[in-house]
């Protein structure tokens, strides 16, 4: 109660736009990003002792969907990974430090077609980030950024008649990461990368 818990205890299993932030005094604050007008993101956050919700900032202006958002083990921060207007995929985070915004800049396949699944997986030191992605081919791309060096990297392509990507990237507890997506005869598909 009242404990404010390394990210690390939840990175592999959250994905999406609602998250359950460390902030607030008993560390339990709900965090929504929406796209707002102008291809915006806006933030909202949920008091977790009040239940208050407030609008925190709006930001950006190449947003196409939702971002894919989530808490890593760099201090808390909030990262997020967005689909943009321009068919890359964009990263941005907030530095619990300082209280401000920084710009990861936009990366990935120049064919983006769907929302990105964005986790910290728990490969390298200290995690990866991966994300999954649908592409207009109608397949899904992986791609992952290494620590070490903050570069992203293109992994494999695959699948195949696929109509929606979705938030749906997790990580087992046996280390393999798994995605769901939607197929164009309307049913649902799971991927899985076994680790190693």
């Amino acid at each position: 109660a009242s404990t404010n818990p390394d990210p690390w205890t939840k990175r592999r299993a959250h994905n999406g736009s609602l998250y359950e932030s460390g902030d607030g005094t008993i560390h339990r604050n709900f965090e929504v990003w929406a796209q707002a007008p102008g291809n915006a993101i806006r933030h909202y956050w949920r008091d977790g002792n009040t239940l208050n919700w407030a609008v925190a900032e709006t930001q950006g202006n190449d947003c196409a969907v939702c971002p894919s958002v989530t808490g890593t083990t760099y201090n808390r921060n909030f990262e997020m990974v967005y689909y943009t207007t321009t068919k890359r995929l964009h990263h941005r985070w907030f530095d619990q430090g300082t209280g401000k915004w920084g710009d990861g800049g936009v990366f990935g396949p120049t064919n983006a077609a769907g929302t990105p699944g964005f986790i910290q997986s728990d490969y390298g030191a200290p995690g990866n980030f991966e994300v999954v992605v649908l592409l207009a081919t109608g397949q899904l791309q992986h791609w992952w950024r290494n620590q070490a060096n903050g570069q992203w990297t293109a992994g494999p392509i695959f699948g195949s008649n696929i109509a929606y990507s979705a938030a749906t990237l997790i990580q087992r507890f046996d280390r393999g990461l798994d995605v769901v997506c939607v197929n164009n005869d309307g049913t649902m598909q799971r991927y899985w990368r076994n680790d190693p």
